[in-house]
Formats: C-alpha cells, structure tokens, sequence
C-alpha cells in the first residue's frame, strides 16, 4: 500500500528524484534487505505535515509491550513522538482519570551540517519515503535533502522493537554527503535534554563527499 505525499511543505519544496538507487528496493549493507512482497509493506512517498499525526501512527513500531511513534528523527512542526508501555498507566491527580504513560522520547537524532540543521521545510527534499516492513518488523526511512547552500545530504534509517527480548527498541542510522566535505554534528536528544555522548552532549565529526557514515546504532532497553 503506497500514500503519496503532497508537493509542499510549507517553508519548503519538496522535489521527487529516483537517482537515490536504494530508493528503488536495493539492499543497503547495513540491515537486511526489505521484503519485496508490496502486500505486506506500507510506504509513503514524499512528506505531508498535515498527515503528521496519522502517518507517526500507522508507521508505529511494537512487539506487545512497547511502541514507539515513527515520528521522524529530526522532528516536525506537528511531530508527536511517544514511546508507550503495555499496562504503564498514570493519573495527574486524584480527580483525573488514568492515562498510558509516555516513556522517554528515545528516537531523536538531528545533524547539522556546517551549522546548518537538516529539517523538512529548510531546503528541499529531493526524496524522502518511509516504508513500515511488516514481515521484518521494522520502519525504513530514506531522505536525501538538499540545503540551502546546496549541500546534498542522504540519511537512511531502520527501526525496530525487538522480539527476542521485548524490552529493547533500536534504530541505526546512516548519513552520507553527496556532493560536498565538511563538519556534521550530530545531537541525540532524549526527553527534550541532550545526553552524553562519547564524553559530550553532541558528537561531530568531518566527512569527505560520498563517504557513509553509520551515525548510530543505538538500543534502548526499558526496565
């Protein structure tokens, strides 16, 4: 089942290109390749910010204890990320009724290239499609953005909530430059605070044209 996404987004442009070739269904060498059968894969092509809220609830990902929104990385104007626990409920006070628990926001992962940040709306997405692969259990993400200096940029994405051990939610993400060299920093968030990471709240590093870096490879596991 395929969603096409609107043209615009406000404050930006969004131009459908084929070029990426893993946007066609290649296998990237870093997670298993997806499922062919298009029975079982929800796709949508191109970004709504309107449709927001509905597509974070279709493309959620579960294993009968946790789910996670695919609310994208970055964010949005009308982004609504959660992360619910099965039977987790709390009540704000005695006169209110009770209410599932959102967890940490454990997905947040932005990149800014030469201090500029990479978000729908700034620039233009010359591609971007997510595609919920349900006979692998896991939420696929393909971006290839074009900055306001011209940079092109392609982050892909999967996402998972395990099976083998139902506590453990995990994404990895992989960032390439198309057509130029330069600093990317990259900032984990996790409940609106930024976190440690190898010894500071945000890691940068320099990336030459082409070159692919795996961002992260992250798990969260829940106790």
């Amino acid at each position: 089942m395929t969603f096409e996404g609107a043209p615009e987004i406000p404050g930006g442009e969004v131009r459908e290109e084929t070029s990426l070739s893993r946007a066609s269904g290649e296998a990237s060498p870093f997670w298993p390749a997806p499922t062919a059968d298009p029975a079982q894969i929800l796709v949508e092509e191109g970004f709504t910010l309107a449709r927001e809220h509905e597509f974070e609830s279709l493309f959620t990902v579960a294993n009968g204890v946790t789910g996670t929104r695919g609310a994208l990385a970055e964010g949005s104007a009308l982004s609504s990320p959660a992360t619910f626990v099965a039977g987790v409920y709390c009540r704000p006070d005695a006169a209110s009724a009770s209410t599932q628990l959102r967890g940490p926001d454990w997905i947040r992962l932005l990149a800014v290239v030469e201090g500029q940040e990479l978000r729908h709306g700034v620039g233009v997405a010359l591609l971007h499609r997510r595609v919920l692969d349900m006979p692998q259990g896991m939420l696929r993400r393909t971006w290839r953005h074009e900055d306001p200096g011209g940079r092109i940029t392609v982050i892909e994405s999967v996402r998972m909530a395990s099976i083998a051990d139902r506590r453990l939610l995990c994404e990895a993400v992989t960032f390439t430059p198309e057509n130029y060299s330069g600093r990317v920093v990259f900032e984990v968030v996790l409940d609106g605070d930024r976190v440690e990471v190898d010894g500071g709240r945000v890691v940068s590093v320099k990336l030459a044209g082409n070159q692919t870096l795996v961002a992260f490879a992250s798990h969260t596991s829940l106790h």
